[in-house]
């Protein structure tokens, strides 16, 4: 069972519409997973509480994306899934929200700030999903889902489509670990090789669309992603963006 909820746009009807491809002046959607599942709840690597934290990085990337993409809409999503199959869910709900909504669409973790605007021809073209290369040269995961795009097409659904399906079967294959952040990358390896000669997939540069700092150094990249204990860096990262030393969360 899926929820989504479209924050910001007056736009609440979720029933599936006809995909309509060429439409591109609907409004930039950013779309994101967060569920509350309590202060008792431990990650299953780390085994450390990481609700809290959790909560402080999706106010730091609210922030950022209302600073960078003022007229962006939010697509909250959440999943029924229990806590170990969170990822699992993600996949799931990702691709309802391509069906139901229209418009492009940034599909972020909330540990990612939205640093600068990518560019204004990034759009333009006939590209149907925008995915951004690994750190890591491994053949099985070499894309980080941390961020990539969707545009409004009938090729972005049947991507997204075989992405859920995929992360369905890798998680339910893997019994002792089904939630780990593996089974989405896989995942989105598994989709790009069975749809890139039907699939207009464009592939993006680690260093600009998902770099991952080690220590505050500038940077031009168009998003951070804080993976880890790299979240403590975020309120620096933010407060640099915000132009302030301080940062409310309210």
């Amino acid at each position: 069972m899926t929820n989504l909820e479209n924050t910001d746009s007056q736009e609440q009807d979720q029933k599936v519409v006809p995909i309509r491809p060429g439409i591109k002046n609907e409004k930039l959607k950013i779309v994101y997973l967060y569920k509350d599942y309590g202060p008792d709840i431990v990650h299953p690597a780390t085994q450390k509480p990481c609700q809290e934290d959790l909560k402080i990085a999706l106010a730091y990337f609210r922030r950022s994306c209302s600073k960078t993409y003022p007229d962006c809409d939010f697509l909250v999503c959440s999943t029924e899934a229990k806590f170990e199959e969170f990822l699992r869910g993600r996949a799931q709900v990702y691709a309802q929200a391509r069906r139901e909504y229209r418009g492009p669409m940034m599909f972020l973790d909330i540990d990612v700030l939205a640093y600068y605007p990518v560019p204004k021809d990034f759009w333009s073209g006939d590209w149907d999903i925008a995915l951004t290369k690994s750190t890591a040269d491994w053949p099985l995961m070499q894309f980080n889902e941390g961020v990539f795009f969707a545009n409004d097409s009938q090729g972005a659904q049947q991507f997204m489509n075989v992405y859920a399906d995929a992360a369905n079967k890798i998680s339910k294959g893997l019994a002792d670990f089904p939630g780990g952040w593996w089974v989405t990358q896989l995942a989105l390896t598994h989709a790009y090789e069975a749809t890139k000669h039907t699939v207009n997939i464009k592939i993006l540069d680690h260093d600009k669309f998902n770099f991952i700092p080690d220590k505050p150094i500038a940077t031009n990249a168009y998003f951070i992603h804080f993976k880890g204990d790299r979240k403590r860096l975020m309120k620096q990262y933010l407060a640099g963006l915000l132009g302030t030393d301080y940062i409310s969360l309210v």
